[in-house]
């Protein structure tokens, strides 16, 4: 693992000097979320300073969308001698009409410039992806991760969740070595109701094969 040079990801509570400090001893870099509230020192060590900018226009379906980045290098992360000199990023996200839609920002160890700050910040920006497609997908899809025991039944509650993650990782290769599978639930709406066809219409039919069972279901 180090020596891939991970990147680890994570929330404002993750960028503290304590972590950001073991991130980098065992070989990785991080970028974390860096809030105003939570890091007075480091926004005031920047407040009046020259960012470097760049703005990137995109169109994303029928949207047109502009993307400006601004960058800060060696800022501070906390107050003291010993405080660990960070890279800020800063991400905005204006629609047609001028509107922010998203404003965000994040504190790297990477090395920042004009060339990757995109692809860094949308690595920033993605650590809400696997919230929203794994966590709510579990929850809401037909998955069932619930709270269904009390914190002291340690081994129903792991047995429960191993089941279904596995559940979960299993239609994933499903669905990209079999088009008709991946293309299920996609017409059918959530994969919670898909199943309950599969489930359904596999209790009085018995299919030769799976093409047959994908075509018919």
């Amino acid at each position: 693992m180090k020596a891939l040079r991970p990147v680890y990801l994570g929330d404002d509570l993750f960028a503290c000097q304590p972590i950001c400090e073991a991130v980098l001893a065992s070989g990785a870099d991080f970028l974390f979320t860096a809030k105003p509230d939570s890091h007075k020192t480091l926004y005031d060590f920047m407040n009046g300073a020259t960012f470097d900018e760049v703005s990137i226009a995109r169109k994303e379906g029928a949207k047109k969308l502009t993307y400006r980045y601004r960058w800060f290098s060696g800022a501070p992360l906390r107050d003291g001698k010993d405080a660990l000199a960070v890279n800020w990023i800063g991400v905005t996200i204006s629609d047609a009409k001028g509107k922010v839609t998203y404003d965000g920002a994040f504190v790297t160890s990477l090395k920042v410039s004009r060339e990757n700050v995109a692809e860094i910040a949308a690595c920033a920006r993605a650590r809400w992806k696997i919230e929203n497609e794994s966590f709510n997908i579990l929850k809401n899809n037909g998955y069932h991760l619930e709270h269904n025991f009390r914190p002291r039944q340690t081994e129903p509650r792991h047995a429960v969740r191993c089941h279904e993650h596995a559940g979960f990782r299993h239609p994933q290769p499903l669905a990209i070595a079999s088009k008709i599978y991946g293309s299920k639930p996609a017409r059918q709406g959530r994969r919670k109701r898909f199943f309950e066809h599969i489930r359904t219409i596999t209790a009085y039919l018995v299919f030769p094969d799976w093409q047959t069972l994908m075509t018919t279901s």
